[in-house]
């Protein structure tokens, strides 16, 4: 007689959106074994579905619409409304170009899971002060909040950025934003001095010279700014490269001949004489 192995039966997970679609054509009057036909379920799982409505609803109006999405099970809704805090202070980070890693995201979310959690009364049983905190905020938890939100594209390197990582975006980001602001100045060069010479109303070219001084002048302050860092940071080089070599017994000589670092660097000092003498520069 041939041996029957028992299969064991996976469980199909369903999503908290799928969830809401059932529960929506429920109320509209489909029956439990026609929608398990439709969703490839057996009727009681749509009837299990049916009776925990009121908490899977609450679920997906806490979180957000990915992880509706995403979720295949009811969560505290203090977590989702966590969530969904945390994902807003993410975008607004994003727009403000502020890095974060794996530990900003887990205090961040401890501070906001805090915060909702005191704004819940208190049951009969618990005072304020004795609230437990159940959420962790714990690697596990941070990799499926990425995945629930879409948000795989935040590099995490054991939770942590490197040192190395830091470092080398704080040296780039002058150099970028000074460039930015040197091609800017630039344009903006050109552009006053197109009006300059080919307006024929001298009266509205001098005043949007004066507009454009008055708008720039922050941006050559900036500009000037970063321009010091960055001497500074080679200053810095310098030093250590000559304490390295005297150490190893070389000579320090570096040739600095072709070094620009004194010269106007936007070119546009020789293109301010030929617009006007007695102005202030725009640039």
């Amino acid at each position: 007689m041939p041996k029957t192995r028992n299969k064991k039966l996976k469980r199909k997970a369903i999503s908290l959106g799928t969830k809401i679609e059932i529960l929506d054509r429920l109320r509209n009057g489909e029956g439990s074994t026609f929608l398990g036909k439709i969703y490839g379920l057996n009727e009681a799982t749509i009837r299990t579905i049916k009776r925990n409505e009121n908490s899977i609803r609450q679920s997906v109006i806490s979180g957000t619409e990915l992880s509706a999405k995403f979720s295949s099970y009811t969560r505290d809704a203090t977590k989702e409304k966590m969530e969904k805090a945390l994902v807003i202070w993410l975008e607004n980070n994003a727009k403000k170009r502020i890095s974060v890693d794996g530990n900003d995201i887990k205090e961040q979310a401890l501070r906001f899971y805090k915060m909702i959690k005191d704004e819940q009364p208190s049951t009969s049983t618990q005072s304020t002060h004795e609230k437990t905190y159940l959420f962790s905020a714990s690697t596990g938890w941070l990799t499926g909040f990425l995945q629930r939100h879409a948000l795989q594209t935040i590099k995490i390197k054991g939770g942590i950025a490197s040192e190395e990582q830091k470092a080398a975006s704080s040296i780039e980001f002058p150099i970028k934003l000074q460039k930015i602001i040197a091609d800017g100045l630039e344009l903006t060069t050109k552009l006053g001095y197109h009006f300059v010479t080919d307006d024929p109303d001298f009266e509205r070219a001098a005043q949007l010279h004066r507009e454009l001084g008055s708008c720039l002048g922050r941006y050559r302050e900036l500009y000037e700014e970063v321009e010091t860092i960055g001497q500074q940071r080679h200053i810095a080089e310098f030093t250590v490269h000559n304490v390295d070599a005297d150490r190893a017994g070389e000579s320090p000589v570096q040739d600095y001949s072709n070094d620009d670092s004194d010269s106007d660097p936007i070119g546009i000092r020789s293109k301010r004489s030929r617009l006007t003498d007695d102005d202030d520069d725009y640039v």
